[in-house]
C-alpha cells in the first residue's frame, strides 16, 4: 500500500512538472508569436513611413520638374532669346533705337527735374552696324 501511495504521489508531483512545463512553454510559444507579430507591425509602420517619405519626394520632383520644363519653354521662346540678344549682345532689330537715360548726379529725383534736364539726359544708341557703316564710310 504505502508503495502505491508513494507511486501515486511520484505519479502526481510528475503530472504537476509535466503541466508546469506545458504551461512554461505554452507561455515561450505565445511570447515568441507575440513578439514576431510586433516586430512585424514595427517593419510594416516603417515601411509605410518610408513609402510616404518617397511619395513626397516623388511629388517635389514632380513640381521641379514642371518648374523646369517651363523655363525650359521660356529659354526656347523667341522672346526671351530676343531679349538676351538685345541684353548681351547689344543688338536692336530693324528700325528700333536704344534710348539710354543717364543717372543723376546731383541727387535729384527724375520728379525734380526739368523738361530741358531730362531731355540732355537722353542719349540714343545706334545699333551696331550703323557705328560700322559710319567709321568705315564716315557718314
Amino acid at each position: 500500500m504505502r508503495l502505491k501511495s508513494k507511486k501515486n504521489k511520484i505519479k502526481q508531483v510528475l503530472l504537476k512538472q509535466l503541466q508546469l512545463l506545458v504551461v512554461v512553454l505554452l507561455m515561450a510559444i505565445i511570447f515568441v508569436i507575440i513578439r514576431g507579430i510586433y516586430f512585424r507591425v514595427q517593419d510594416e509602420r516603417n515601411i509605410s513611413r518610408g513609402v510616404e517619405a518617397l511619395q513626397s519626394d516623388v511629388e517635389k520632383f514632380d513640381q521641379e520638374n514642371k518648374d523646369l520644363n517651363k523655363l525650359v519653354k521660356y529659354f526656347n521662346s523667341v522672346e526671351f532669346q530676343e531679349k538676351e540678344i538685345k541684353e548681351k549682345l547689344n543688338l536692336v532689330k530693324e528700325g528700333e533705337k536704344i534710348v539710354f537715360i543717364q543717372g543723376n548726379k546731383t541727387g535729384q529725383t527724375k520728379e525734380s527735374l526739368t523738361d530741358n534736364q531730362k531731355i540732355n539726359n537722353i542719349t540714343t544708341i545706334h545699333s551696331n552696324y550703323y557705328y560700322w557703316w559710319k567709321y568705315f564710310f564716315g557718314r
